[in-house]
């Protein structure tokens, strides 16, 4: 198993290029999917003490 650091994952979150994905869910997947990766950042920002 890779083992990925915190700023890499989120790296590849925010690239424009995986948003292609993204383009076809409904609203509510949408809202789901950007909740979910708000709640990491905030996750990551705590625990790097910003």
């Amino acid at each position: 198993m890779k083992v990925v650091s915190p700023y890499e994952e989120l790296k590849s979150w925010f690239s424009l290029e995986n948003y292609e994905q993204l383009k076809s869910l409904t609203i509510k997947e949408l809202h789901t999917e950007l909740a979910f990766r708000e709640s990491d950042f905030r996750q990551c920002k705590f625990w790097m003490g910003r």
